[in-house]
């Protein structure tokens, strides 16, 4: 894929997601299995949503997926399943200033009021990425942008 113009990555990256995460249920959720982490060199194992159709995601703690990062936000970890993605976008330029991040994070919001998104670590200490497949086994990045 060619480099996407600073002034066209928040619609492009915007759409992508809205694409591959909008109107998703999910269905159950795990954490990374030791195999898979070691598969990519993570040493930490996050939370994995697995959606209805078969496509999950995964926080990362950055785009060049350099370990496993984690989810945080507004929701409760044994009740996301069932709970439907109903808008999906990135922090804007002013949420990310407010919570002192440097990086934009995706963010979904939940049909029940809830609210997640990816960042580096259990601490927040700034947005993250997400990796994942889609149900026809199509990698998905979501970097932060």
């Amino acid at each position: 894929m060619s480099r996407i113009p600073k002034e066209e990555q928040n619609d492009y990256w915007n759409n992508y997601a809205k694409r591959h995460l909008l109107d998703k249920v999910i269905a159950h959720t795990r954490y990374m299995t030791e195999d898979e982490a070691n598969a990519i060199d993570w040493t930490t194992r996050p939370l994995a949503l697995i959606m209805e159709d078969g496509s999950y995601i995964f926080p990362s703690m950055d785009d060049e997926g350099n370990d496993g990062g984690a989810f945080a936000g507004e929701f409760v970890e044994n009740e996301l399943v069932g709970k439907k993605i109903t808008f999906v976008g990135y922090m804007t330029e002013e949420e990310s200033r407010n919570t002192r991040y440097n990086h934009r994070p995706i963010i979904m919001l939940l049909d029940d009021g809830g609210w997640i998104y990816p960042c580096r670590d259990g601490e927040r200490n700034d947005g993250g990425a997400m990796f994942g497949t889609s149900a026809n086994g199509e990698e998905l990045t979501f970097p932060v942008i």
